[in-house]
């Protein structure tokens, strides 16, 4: 390096040489020798500023719950209540399904509010009633129980949610279809069931739905007589394929009630001239008629007076002297 070379001092923010350098600036002058001066800087506006207005909603916003309402009413089901803290049991019966027959206990306590699904009001006179269940991921079918009111249709009093199932409690029946078949109703007989099986059928259509497994064995018989249709739970919507299904299934429970039993996958009878010509078109009609068609056939004008269980053979008695025939 050259003796005549100044060396570059190196000057650090904060240090003494940094803050002399500062000291040592001085604004540039003009042709006058006079200090240029700073521009002002502009003041900003001295209104105040607006807050952003965030327009007004007329309703709230409705978000989705985050999974779908069950087909039961909110809080509809409640803790677990035993069945048996309510009904005795008595013994189990074939009843379009296996069921149990139970009897109210006396001395229990009314369920309190919320603890049982009320489905309909059980009456005084009522003594004895059957139980089944399913389980309690279906409750789709707990919500078609509470849909039907109809006197052909198997009335449900009361549902217990417990032990991962619900317990049905219903009107109590005497006999299925299947104890019929051993006696062999006659005309007179098969038309009051036929004609209040086909009642039922069509208030299931009025309400858009298909029972869609109607055999002798769900088609129950009231100790007075009345015909109901049972294992409700099992219905669906009516659509092309299966409105006619109901019909059909009346059809297959006619034959194996006039022909002792004897099921053919082809609807028709060995020895039609034991009927009359009316039971054997009504018989055939089943196949392609709806049920509003077949309602006004003339073969139920012989099944109107014991429509009902008005006749005894339709009530008890009979029924009992079936019972009494299996044994």
């Amino acid at each position: 390096m050259a003796s005549g070379e100044r060396k570059r001092d190196k000057r650090f923010p904060g240090s003494d040489l940094f803050s002399s350098l500062g000291q040592e600036l001085t604004l540039p002058r003009n042709s006058k020798n006079e200090a240029t001066k700073v521009p002002e800087v502009p003041k900003l506006n001295s209104t105040k500023r607006k807050r952003l207005e965030v327009p007004q909603l007329n309703s709230p916003i409705n978000f989705p719950p985050p999974n779908p309402s069950p087909p039961y009413k909110e809080g509809s089901i409640p803790t677990e209540t035993s069945p048996w803290e309510h009904y005795e049991r008595a013994y189990d019966i074939e009843l379009g399904g296996s069921v149990t027959r139970v009897s109210k206990i006396p001395e229990a306590e009314d369920v309190i509010g919320g603890s049982v699904i009320r489905v309909s009001k059980i009456p005084e006179t009522e003594d004895m009633f059957t139980l089944r269940s399913f389980s309690n991921s279906d409750t789709e079918k707990l919500d078609l129980l509470s849909h039907f009111k109809h006197k052909n249709i198997l009335t449900t009093y009361e549902v217990f949610p417990y032990a991962n199932k619900f317990y049905v409690i219903s009107e109590d029946t005497e006999v299925s279809l299947e104890e019929f078949i051993i006696a062999r109703p006659d005309e007179v007989q098969l038309a009051a069931i036929t004609s209040q099986v086909l009642d039922a059928i069509i208030y299931f259509a009025t309400k858009g739905l298909v029972h869609g497994g109607i055999t002798c064995s769900n088609i129950v018989l009231t100790k007075k007589g009345v015909v109901k249709i049972a294992n409700l739970e099992n219905c669906s919507e009516i659509d092309s394929k299966n409105r006619r299904s109901d019909v059909q299934a009346l059809g297959k429970v006619m034959q194996q009630l006039m022909e002792n039993g004897t099921e053919d996958r082809r609807l028709g009878l060995r020895d039609p001239s034991s009927w009359s010509k009316d039971a054997v078109d009504f018989l055939s009609l089943t196949m392609t008629e709806t049920a509003k068609q077949l309602s006004k056939h003339p073969f139920f004008e012989k099944g109107e007076d014991c429509k009902g269980g008005s006749i005894g053979f339709l009530g008890r008695g009979f029924c009992l002297s079936i019972l009494q025939t299996l044994t």
